[in-house]
Formats: C-alpha cells, sequence, structure tokens
C-alpha cells in the first residue's frame, strides 16, 4: 500500500485569513498530538466543505472541536443550548441552503 502524502494543501482564498491560518496551523498540531495527523487528500476535501462555510464558521468549529478533544470537525448547535453538536455535513447542508434561498 503507497504511504499517504503528508503535504498539506494551500488554503483557497475564501479561508486565507489571519485568523483562519492561525486556527488551521493549530488543528493540525492538534490533529498530530492525537494521533490523527491530518493527511493532504483529507485536508484537500475538509477545506473545499470549510470554504463552503466560511472563515468565520469554519473557526468556530475547529475551536469547538479542539477543546472537547476530538478529531472531527463538530460545533455547538446553537438552538438547542444544551452543547449538543452537528456534524460538518449538516453545517455545509444548513449554509448550502440559506444560500439558495
Amino acid at each position: 500500500m503507497p504511504k499517504r502524502s503528508s503535504k498539506l494543501p494551500a488554503l483557497p482564498k475564501e479561508l486565507d485569513t489571519p485568523e483562519f491560518r492561525e486556527t488551521w496551523a493549530d488543528w493540525i498540531q492538534h490533529r498530530k498530538e492525537i494521533n490523527k495527523p491530518m493527511h493532504s487528500v483529507q485536508a484537500k476535501r475538509l477545506l473545499k466543505r470549510l470554504a463552503k462555510l466560511g472563515p468565520e464558521v469554519s473557526i468556530e468549529m475547529m475551536d469547538y472541536t479542539m477543546t472537547q478533544g476530538w478529531q472531527g470537525l463538530r460545533m455547538p448547535d446553537g438552538s438547542s443550548g444544551n452543547g449538543d453538536a452537528l456534524d460538518l455535513n449538516a453545517m455545509v447542508r444548513k449554509a448550502s441552503e440559506k444560500i439558495h434561498d
């Protein structure tokens, strides 16, 4: 089986802000520290989804997930007020619905 590439892709222009770059670097380090390093294909697909959400939501998701010590991106569900999490697919669907409304 070929070795996975650890070279990460460039950030999409929609996410290329100082705040996102800093949080993304923290996210990559977090993944290394929990022994779940980010690989190039995984990062490419994740960045594509995060670009649809924008930098502010993406940063919030990474911050929340790192605080919880999790490996997958999640965001607290503000509507429930009880700290439940929405998965990334649900966030992308919600963002897409708002754009198309």
